[in-house]
């Protein structure tokens, strides 16, 4: 039992359960934020529409409507989530419930510390034992054990730090794609060690090559493309790092490094080209230098000796630091020197615009210049300083067994080991474990002032909400809304709700209910359409009133005029006109085809006999020939059919869907299905299919970690 406990693997697992206990039994969970509000919910939407039997392309319930897949932070590709649904469905559940989001945030940390153990321990043996490469003998296998504690100094200071235990828990997406990080690196170092053969790619090689592939885009699709992008840049660095150390040649380097980023495209397209198109359609791409170059304060520094109960992404534990510390002094070795590299120069952009260098970066530096937020770069300080703390230990276990030889295979490394690592998991428990850590809750509790909303009969009304209840409220109570708290915004929808007169929102977006701190159902432009008071009470962000309008919500409707207009501000200018009647006509956007205006028609009905997220069939009867606008957000991708025959769909009125309909009776049907997706699929599955076949050749020589 003594030897179980003090082997590193169970010391890993004993420390997880230590740190997460409370939560893996339900005593405890992570606060209410981005977890609850952005990434719990994400996942419901996508459970239900998986368990339901539908490909959760689009979420109507925010934005009136939304890009669901092409928002990196659906996580929609990431397969560990795929496990958690399959076990869902297969218990019974009809909803995502919020304790399986905590447990796939705390088994990642498991995976963390493992993935970081065993680079680490790579790391240090090598070292101390020039031929790694080779198979070690027993003798050599039992001078190494002991700096195997070190690896497991430097997995716990990572994993068990102030970057890890801060905010990546509570924005899932970061705490998913930094756990993919260590094994990528392992991978490529273990590339780099292999013989060389007339620079070809031999069976080995090809395998490692898929391997990294499948790592590099597992950490893609966790769904944060600015982590993604530090540990990318951190991989090919490392790579180059350790292959000029086995002196290979840099043809050898660059074409190895070509196929890893290459069969990662191939992988990563499923989810790369829907979010490229959805982030330059974005507020996102218009972000200038000023918005993008934020970061820390200089003054931050101060937190790689003190710690904040809140947010202390550069405390890695005193210990470490001083082991970090005497790794720099002690060991002039290249690898020493490039983790120190990596730091500072992590920590120097991480200021960003504070410092020369993150102009230089944002200008050379690929995908550099799409990212705000240059704090994000603590995790490579973090991890470089678990890395040299790890040395800095190994350096010590050294001297002792220089110094003590008489102790007799490593006890008395083992036991100042311990001593150690003891004290770093004591400390960054005391230190840490308060974060990110409230009682179990309902981030949708019941509230009564939803009760008039909750038992409207109408199959079809959309919600808008002044800043009194939760984030994606509208999708936690069953609702749909337009406004959402998602992090990338729709361009469009940006300008409609600054530039559309609200009244007029309000009847092209379906609003029936506004909860308001207002008295009276207000609009900014001082108007005050006929609405009347069903609830008031506490909510969320303070005390609200909640106001029926009086005009029924439109699902669809026929605009018998319509008109196109090239520049986006005179579109807004004629919605705006006190005389526009948004029911009876249209202005199309300049990208509507050869369609250039309208009659006088426009009478006859509209009845949905379809209606879910990303699919709607419509019946029409129409006295002439039509426009049909459909109140739903216009975006890329969507494909409409009349009677069957394909037929184009259109941008009315800024933000809505619009289908030219014929006279008589027609029925028009609409389904989300973008070519990015399709094109990116078939590739990707191409891709994963050459992967697969590439890592069964020569199944028996296997990978030894």
């Amino acid at each position: 039992m003594r030897r179980f406990i003090l082997h590193p693997f169970s010391f890993l697992l004993l420390a997880w359960l230590l740190f997460f206990w409370r939560y893996l039994v339900g005593q405890v969970t992570f606060p209410a934020g981005d977890f609850t509000y952005q990434f719990f919910v994400f996942r419901d939407i996508a459970y239900r529409a998986l368990a339901a039997g539908h490909l959760p392309l689009w979420s109507d319930c925010f934005f009136a409507g939304y890009p669901f897949h092409a928002d990196p932070q659906s996580q929609l590709f990431y397969p560990p989530i795929w496990i958690s649904f399959g076990l869902l469905k297969l218990m019974g559940w009809g909803n995502f419930p919020l304790f399986a989001l905590t447990l796939e945030t705390t088994f990642h940390y498991l995976l963390v510390s493992i993935f970081t153990f065993y680079f680490l321990r790579a790391e240090v043996r090598a070292k101390h034992s020039p031929a790694m490469s080779q198979p070690l003998s027993e003798s050599t296998e039992r001078m190494l054990r002991p700096y195997d504690w070190a690896a497991l100094l430097g997995a716990i200071t990572f994993t068990y730090g102030g970057y890890l235990t801060g905010y990546p828990p509570l924005q899932t997406a970061i705490l998913e794609t930094v756990t993919w990080l260590p094994l990528i690196l392992l991978l490529l170092r273990r590339l780099a060690e292999l013989p060389i053969t007339n620079n070809q790619f031999t069976n080995n090689q090809l395998r490692l090559i898929t391997l990294s592939s499948l790592a590099l885009a597992l950490a893609f699709f966790a769904g944060h493309p600015q982590t993604f992008l530090f540990a990318a840049y951190l991989a090919g660095a490392y790579f180059i790092r350790r292959a000029a150390v086995n002196a290979r040649p840099w043809r050898w380097t660059l074409t190895r490094l070509a196929a890893i980023f290459g069969l990662l495209l191939g992988l990563s397209l499923v989810q790369l080209l829907p979010q490229a198109q959805y982030l330059s359609l974005s507020t996102r791409a218009s972000l200038t230098f000023e918005e993008l170059s934020g970061g820390f304060p200089p003054g931050i520094v101060k937190q790689f000796f003190l710690t904040d109960p809140v947010w202390s992404p550069l405390y890695v534990g005193i210990l470490p630091l001083a082991l970090a510390l005497t790794a720099v002094a002690a060991d002039r070795k290249r690898a020493v020197f490039f983790w120190l590299g990596v730091a500072l120069v992590s920590l120097v952009l991480s200021l960003g615009g504070n410092t020369p260098l993150y102009r230089l970066a944002y200008y050379l530096l690929p995908g550099y210049r799409l990212f705000r937020g240059q704090e994000r770069l603590a995790l490579l300080v973090s991890f470089s300083l678990a890395t040299l703390a790890a040395y800095g230990l190994a350096a010590i276990i050294a001297w002792f067994n220089r110094a003590r030889p008489s102790m007799g295979e490593g006890r008395g490394a083992k036991a100042a080991s311990l001593f150690i690592v003891g004290l770093t998991v004591l400390n960054l428990y005391l230190t840490r474990t308060s974060t990110n850590l409230v009682a179990p809750f309902d981030p949708y509790p019941y509230n009564p002032i939803l009760d008039p909303i909750r038992a409207d009969p109408e199959p079809f009304f959309r919600v808008q909400d002044d800043a009194r209840m939760q984030g994606h409220f509208a999708c936690g109570y069953g609702f749909k809304e337009w406004g959402g708290i998602s992090a990338i915004r729709p361009a469009a929808w940006a300008a409609f709700d600054e530039h559309a007169r609200e009244s007029l929102r309000w009847k092209l977006i379906g609003m029936k209910y506004l909860i308001t701190w207002k008295n009276g159902a207000l609009t900014r432009e001082e108007e005050l359409p006929p609405a009347e008071r069903v609830a008031e009470g506490s909510a969320p962000q303070g005390e609200a009133k909640v106001y029926r309008m009086f005009e029924i919500p439109r699902r669809a409707w026929l605009a018998g005029q319509f008109r196109v207009e090239a520049d986006r501000d005179a579109i807004f200018n004629m919605l705006n006109q006190p005389d526009f009647d948004p029911f009876a006509s249209a202005v199309l956007s300049s990208g509507s085809g050869e369609v250039t205006g309208g009659g006088e028609g426009g009478s006859g009905g509209v009845t949905v006999a379809e209606d879910r997220p990303g699919h709607l069939v419509l019946s029409v009867n129409s006295a002439t020939g039509s426009l049909l606008v459909i109140s739903e957000a216009y975006y890329p991708g969507w494909a409409a059919s009349v009677n069957g025959q394909p037929a184009p769909v259109l941008e009315a009125d800024a933000y809505l869907l619009a289908v030219p309909v014929p006279a008589g009776n027609s029925t028009v049907e609409l389904n989300y299905r973008p070519i990015t997706l399709l094109v990116g699929a078939l590739i990707s599955l191409l891709s994963l299919a050459a992967c697969l076949a590439l890592i069964v050749i020569r199944p028996h020589e296997a990978l030894n970690l």
